[in-house]
């Protein structure tokens, strides 16, 4: 993003409205809405009750401004951006949530980017 032109929120306990706690490792403790027609949708339609996503969180940064050809996929209840695509990439996919700390499941990002690493080799 900050390649592209877009800008960085540092630490989000000093950008409100940011009200979520962004660090349980380890558990799906807040949801992610889902833009619909999304590779995010695609990636984890299987996995979304009406459009969100539950997830678990660990960072302390996040997305500002979106730089160009970036689209914002996911957003938690509080706004803070937790997914990303690049227009006219396919296979640019990015989150801000950890999915290899979940471990209840494989996650569906990880089939997904090694699809995408096998039809690129």
């Amino acid at each position: 993003n900050i390649a592209l032109g877009g800008t960085l929120v540092q630490h989000l306990d000093e950008a409100p409205p940011h009200a979520l706690w962004h660090v349980p490792r380890s558990e799906r403790c807040h949801t992610v809405r889902v833009a619909a027609g999304s590779r995010a949708e695609q990636i984890y339609s299987d996995q979304l009750d009406a459009g969100m996503l539950p997830t678990n969180s660990l960072h302390h940064q996040a997305v500002g401004r979106p730089g160009a050809g970036v689209v914002i996929t996911g957003t938690a209840e509080d706004g803070v951006v937790e997914a990303f695509e690049l227009e006219g990439r396919p296979e640019v996919f990015a989150v801000q949530w950890h999915p290899e700390m979940l471990s209840d499941v494989i996650d569906p990002a990880f089939v997904w980017l090694v699809r995408e690493a096998a039809a690129r080799a």
